[in-house]
C-alpha cells in the first residue's frame, strides 16, 4: 500500500508540476494568435489610412487646380477687356462676341428653326404643336449658356479681387 501511494503521489505530483507548464503552452499559443491577430489589425489599419491619406492628397490637389483654373478664368476674362492701345483691335475684340452671338442666335438658329416650323406644320403639326416640339432641354441650354455668358462675364469682372 505504501508504494501504491508513494507511486500515486509521485505521478500526481509530477502532474501537478506539469500543469502550468502546459498551461503556460498554451497560453503562449493563444498569445502568439493574439499577436498574429493585433498585427494583420495594424496592417489593415495602416492601409485604410494610406488609402485615406492618399485620397486627402487627390481631393486637396484637385481643389488647387480647380482654383488654379478658375482663378485663369478670371484672369482671362479680365485680360479680353484690357486695351491694347490700336482702336481697331480693341473694336474687333469687343465686337467678336456680340456678333458670335448675334450671328448664331439670330440668324443662324433662328433659320433652322423657321425651316423647321415650316416642315412641321406643312407634314400636318398644328402651329402650337410645333412651337412645343421645337422648345426642348437643346434650346433652353443654347439660351441659358448666352445668357449666362454674358452675364456672369460682367459678374467676375466686378468681382473684388481677393
Amino acid at each position: 500500500m505504501f508504494l501504491e501511494t508513494t507511486l500515486i503521489g509521485s505521478a500526481l505530483g509530477g502532474l501537478f508540476r506539469l500543469a502550468p507548464e502546459v498551461i503556460r503552452l498554451f497560453d503562449k499559443r493563444n498569445e502568439r494568435a493574439h499577436e498574429l491577430a493585433m498585427m494583420d489589425k495594424n496592417l489593415e489599419y495602416d492601409a485604410a489610412r494610406h488609402k485615406w491619406q492618399l485620397q486627402a492628397v487627390e481631393t486637396q490637389g484637385q481643389m488647387v487646380l480647380d482654383a488654379a483654373g478658375m482663378e485663369a478664368l478670371v484672369e482671362s476674362i479680365r485680360a479680353q477687356g484690357r486695351p491694347t492701345g490700336f482702336v481697331w483691335v480693341d473694336a474687333m475684340s469687343a465686337a467678336v462676341r456680340p456678333l458670335l452671338t448675334f450671328w448664331w442666335v439670330i440668324v443662324l438658329y433662328s433659320l433652322v428653326l423657321g425651316a423647321r416650323f415650316y416642315l412641321m406644320t406643312k407634314s400636318g403639326l398644328g402651329s402650337a404643336e410645333t412651337i412645343t416640339l421645337l422648345w426642348g432641354s437643346p434650346e433652353q441650354g443654347i439660351v441659358s449658356s448666352i445668357f449666362t455668358f454674358w452675364f456672369l462675364d460682367r459678374v467676375i469682372k466686378k468681382r473684388p479681387i481677393s
